[in-house]
């Protein structure tokens, strides 16, 4: 025989009044008071106001509500649990008059520690326990700083801890995919160090800590005796939430392309929601917040919406996917909302709305966020290859450039030490000069692929300062002294030597050098100062090169090391140069953890001052001139070198060097050419071009010093080289000369390689 049980209520709440099936024909009533009653003051409300079968939603109010319950029992004894599952309700206290008229009140609600509750790990619940037959009537206050949901649960011990157990079951689930799509995000995030994951990762967690605080799984389980803070975690993680969710925007979707003021509201707004969430309790007290978060989080949704339908996808699968998961979390936000407003009627899937749609967004942000990251790889790997292209290419075209570059600067220097007019003199110098200006050309070529293509490395050896610079300025003494230019240097204090790249320092130092004597009229003046100084446990190496020149306007200046820049449109008619001597200059100066400025008056002139932070190196031996021609002649014993090129200017260039020696050359117009003739005569040193037809200068040498091997001969390998860096060249007994060659060049190679010296 079914149980007859009847309550008469006055609620505060949304949800409706529900019952075990074994206990139908529940009715309620409810009054809503400004302020908090004494017990004895409840008996005296009049009139209850019924309360509707759908339950009662009163969103943000402030006020206090009270039930009144009478129940009535049948003939079966009962025992069971009156419920309001609702997590965010501050305070409800459960009122009973005993037989002798004095009132007690059993106090629950999100204020109380879990181990003060009448029933552990439950949001509100009281048991109760009804013999046959028996009448009972008592009151509930309750109350909250924000929306006040009260759906009324009277259930038996077995269908209450059963369905608590089913919510558990359901919020891990949950939760565990939660878990999983944040560790994949994080997993992801670290391989690939994507700033819009790492927003992404931000809201995940957010959006977890919201619902494990919204479901009350954070305070009944992980700070139980923190109940307050554990629901103060809810206003927080919730706009973190929604405004990470907007920053996360603003980095994937392309909003900033379509409209800047939207993509600044989105970064703006965002910050702001987080700032708010974590200062928000401390600065407007919790109560407000608690009001201002949901409308927050609501008008984050539709600003995110706006973003979304800015953005067109037609041909990006990621941009669909992000839309889809937009999409879907302003519908079921809206949902939601609608419901926690009292709009829309409890059901499992309306209360579960937003949980499901954060879901479904959570896997098509984490799909699209896998697609973009693909075609963001595809597109790295599709420049890598464009890049290794345009690097091979400028090597290729270095590589062409100096060939003949070699055959013009060794048979002028050739001509130059012979008997020559005045102006037959004037005419070489003009050649030499004509050479090195090709020679530095094609250095700033090959320099800048190498460095766009992080190909290049700084080396750290001992230098003396102020004996690169004087390298530097010898090589413009001559450019200086024909347009009547006082070239001016001050060198370093002391006999100072220091660790690092002396090669890259010359390159920008003669960048610089140049630049200063292009850009200076006639009798003007180029000065270079040079300090070294002590800062921390580096030595500050400080180069300055200062001109009276044309100097650069002040809106150029900012520009002045971007790549093919210069100062002035007609700059490249009137005085030559590509753009790029300044942009490698710096790059070079940052690839030693240095840096290059510069600073100028127009009209005056300008100063570039190069910074360098270095080690201290020990003394360096005072460097003596060889004499490599009459060394190369002092060789007790005749030489037997072979040459490979497959151009016959350079094949003569190298007859001409041995012309006048003890010495014995052949020639070989290949590299199969010269392997043949190898295997024939058993060479002592072995020059070979790098880039010929058919085997190829590399893959030459290498079958000579396999075949060298296998007859127990070691000789002497040495490759001429346009492009190559001689970290790539082989290096077992063999040398490397960067092309243009020079006469003195190969000498030093064979003296070196010798042990001559």
């Amino acid at each position: 025989m079914r149980q007859a049980l009847f309550i008469t209520a006055v609620l505060w709440a949304t949800g409706g009044i529900s019952a075990s099936a074994e206990l139908p024909g529940l009715r309620a009533a409810y009054s809503i008071q400004d302020s908090d009653l004494a017990a004895p003051a409840l008996e005296k409300i009049s009139p209850w106001t019924a309360v509707p079968e759908t339950g009662i939603n009163h969103s943000f109010s402030p006020k206090h509500y009270y039930l009144k319950i009478e129940l009535a029992n049948g003939a079966k004894p009962f025992q069971g649990i009156l419920e309001i599952p609702f997590n965010r309700l501050r305070k409800v206290d459960l009122i009973e008059k005993n037989a002798q008229g004095i009132f007690t009140v059993t106090r629950n609600g999100a204020d109380v520690a879990m181990a003060a509750r009448p029933l552990r790990h439950a949001a509100a619940a009281f048991p109760l326990a009804l013999a046959p037959g028996e009448k009972r009537g008592f009151y509930l206050h309750i109350a909250s700083d924000t929306t006040i949901k009260i759906q009324l649960n009277l259930q038996s011990d077995s269908d209450f801890f059963q369905n608590h157990a089913d919510h558990l079951i359901a919020y891990g689930i949950y939760s565990g995919l939660f878990l999983l799509m944040i560790s994949y995000n994080l997993i992801l995030f670290w391989a690939f160090r994507e700033k819009s994951y790492l927003t992404y990762l931000v809201t995940n967690i957010a959006s977890l800590v919201y619902y494990l605080s919204f479901d009350g799984i954070w305070a009944q389980y992980i700070m139980p005796g923190s109940p307050r803070l554990a629901h103060a975690l809810q206003t927080v993680a919730s706009l973190f939430q929604s405004g990470s969710y907007l920053v996360f925007i603003a980095q994937f979707a392309p909003v900033k392309r379509t409209s800047l003021l939207l993509h600044r509201m989105l970064l703006g707004y965002g910050a702001a929601l987080m700032l708010l969430g974590a200062l928000g309790h401390f600065t407007v007290g919790p109560a407000l917040m608690n009001k201002l978060s949901l409308l927050l989080a609501i008008s984050a949704i539709m600003l995110g919406l706006a973003a979304t339908l800015t953005v067109s996808a037609k041909n990006s699968i990621a941009l669909r996917l992000f839309k889809a998961g937009n999409m879907t979390l302003v519908v079921s936000g809206a949902v939601f909302s609608l419901f926690f407003f009292g709009a829309l009627p409890d059901h499992i899937f309306i209360r579960n709305a937003l949980r499901i749609g954060t879901i479904a967004e959570l896997i098509f942000f984490s799909m699209a966020l896998a697609t973009r990251i693909r075609t963001l790889d595809e597109s790295r790997r599709t420049a890598e290859v464009r890049a290794e292209t345009r690097t091979q290419f400028a090597a290729n075209l270095s590589h062409e450039i100096r060939t003949p570059l070699t055959a013009i600067v060794g048979v002028s220097d050739l001509l130059a030490e012979t008997e020559l007019s005045p102006q037959q003199a004037k005419y070489v110098k003009s050649l030499q000069s004509a050479a090195q200006a090709m020679h530095a050309l094609a250095n700033d070529v090959l320099t800048f692929a190498k460095l766009d293509h992080d190909k290049m490395r700084a080396e750290e050896v001992p230098f003396s300062p102020g004996e690169v610079i004087r390298r530097s300025l010898d090589i413009y003494r001559f450019k200086a002294a024909e347009k009547k230019i006082e070239l001016v240097f001050a060198p370093p204090e002391g006999d100072i030597h220091l660790l690092g790249d002396p090669t890259k320092i010359g390159q920008i130092l003669n960048n610089l050098i140049s630049n200063a004597l292009k850009f200076t009229p006639v009798n003007g003046r180029v000065s270079v100062e040079s300090r070294v100084a002590p800062v921390a446990n580096k030595q500050l190496l400080e180069i300055r090169v200062t001109d009276n020149g044309v100097g650069i306007p002040k809106e150029k200046l900012a520009r002045l090391f971007e790549a093919y820049e210069q100062a002035d449109a007609t700059t490249e008619r009137l005085y030559g140069g590509t753009g790029l001597g300044l942009t490698i200059s710096r790059q070079l100066a940052k690839l030693m953890n240095g840096s290059l400025d510069a600073a100028s008056d127009e009209g005056r002139g300008s100063t570039f001052t190069l910074a360098l932070y270095l080690d201290l190196a020990p003394a360096l031996q005072a460097e003596t001139q060889q004499d490599y021609a009459r060394l190369i002649r002092q060789i007790p014993r005749t030489l037997h070198i072979l040459h490979i090129d497959d151009q016959a200017d350079i094949r003569m260039l190298f007859q001409f060097y041995f012309a006048n020696t003890q010495h014995q050359l052949d020639s070989a117009e290949s590299a199969e050419e010269g392997l043949a003739l190898y295997k024939k005569h058993h060479y002592d040193f072995v020059f070979s071009d790098i880039h010929m037809p058919g085997m190829g200068g590399i893959k030459g040498l290498e079958a000579i010093r396999e075949y060298a091997r296998s007859q127990n001969l070691a000789p002497h390998l040495v490759l001429c080289s346009g492009s190559v860096a001689p970290e790539e060249m082989p290096r077992e007994n063999t040398r490397i000369l960067l092309k243009p060659i020079r006469t003195r060049d190969v000498y030093a190679a064979i003296v070196e390689m010798a042990g001559a010296t």
